[in-house]
C-alpha cells in the first residue's frame, strides 16, 4: 500500500510540471529547434519564485528558460542582453534577445511568442498566464556592429 502511495504522489508531482525541460549545455541552433512550439504556463497567484516577475525578462520562468543562451552568450564573449520588449497580455516582455559586448553583436534570438492566455479561476484565485515560444537564431554579417 505504501508503494501505491508512493507512486501515486510522484505521478501527481511529476505530472504537474508543464513547463519544458531546457538543457543546460545546449547550442544556441539547437535551443531554438528544441524550443520551438513549446508552451509555458504561469500560476501567477503562487509564491513561488519563478512565477514572479522577473525585471528585463519579463517573468523568472521565462529568464530560467533561457539559461543556455546566457551560457552560450557567456561562452562567446558576450551578456544576454533582451530588447525591443513588447506589452503582452499585462506582461512586459522581451521579444529579442541580444548576445552583444561592447559594439559588437555576436547573435540574436527573437523569440516570437504567440497564443498568449490570461486565465482567471475563480474558485480558487488562481490566474494562469500561458504563452508559446518560437525562437529563431539571427546570425549578424561577420563584420557586423551593434
Amino acid at each position: 500500500m505504501k508503494a501505491i502511495i508512493n507512486l501515486t504522489f510522484l505521478f501527481l508531482v511529476c505530472g504537474c510540471a508543464t513547463n519544458p525541460s531546457v538543457e543546460k549545455n545546449i547550442s544556441t541552433s539547437d535551443y531554438c529547434k528544441q524550443m520551438y512550439g513549446k508552451r509555458f504556463d504561469f500560476r501567477l497567484s503562487s509564491e513561488e519564485f519563478h512565477w514572479k516577475r522577473g525585471g528585463d525578462f519579463g517573468l523568472h520562468g521565462l529568464e530560467r528558460a533561457y539559461e543556455p543562451l546566457k551560457n552560450n552568450c557567456r561562452r562567446d564573449g558576450g551578456t544576454l542582453t533582451p530588447t525591443s520588449k513588447k506589452y503582452i497580455s499585462g506582461w512586459h516582455l522581451p521579444t529579442i534577445l541580444n548576445c552583444v559586448s561592447e559594439n559588437t553583436l555576436y547573435w540574436s534570438v527573437n523569440l516570437n511568442f504567440s497564443n498568449p492566455v490570461n486565465e482567471h479561476i475563480d474558485w480558487n484565485q488562481t490566474n494562469w498566464f500561458s504563452i508559446t515560444l518560437n525562437p529563431v537564431l539571427s546570425m549578424p554579417n561577420a563584420n557586423s556592429q551593434k
